[in-house]
């Protein structure tokens, strides 16, 4: 993926109930799960970096484990309250999130760059 600016959502699915989210937020790239689990969401967030160019892996097991890595860095770890419930009602997104946002508010502007390689991988 190719970046030209520092925040903007690269790809959502879901709203406010259940989805995920992954996003430039200041510079880091932040990946959001809402489970269902009580309107609560879990998100991991990157450290930042001034990489043009970033190689994002984000996943969430069964176990509700999630997992971000970018570029060479050792990935970031977090834990969800579990697996996505339901099918996300909303939306799969690609450099916006066109209705109620999964995202704990509003990210600012729509992603700036080039998306590539992008894989969505289900069990």
């Amino acid at each position: 993926m190719e970046t030209g600016g520092k925040d903007g959502v690269i790809l959502a699915h879901g709203g406010l109930a259940v989805g995920y989210a992954l996003y430039l937020k200041n510079g880091s790239v932040a990946f959001l799960v809402r489970t269902g689990a009580d309107n609560g969401f879990a998100e991991i967030t990157a450290p930042p970096t001034d990489a043009a160019t970033l190689h994002i892996t984000a996943t969430l097991g069964k176990d509700g484990t999630m997992s971000l890595g970018v570029n060479d860095q050792p990935p970031v770890a977090g834990k969800a309250s579990g697996l996505i419930s339901q099918q996300p009602q909303e939306d799969f997104c690609l450099g916006d999130d066109n209705e109620k946002p999964v995202t704990e508010g509003p990210v600012k502007g729509r992603f700036k760059g080039r998306v590539q390689n992008l894989k969505v991988l289900t069990s």
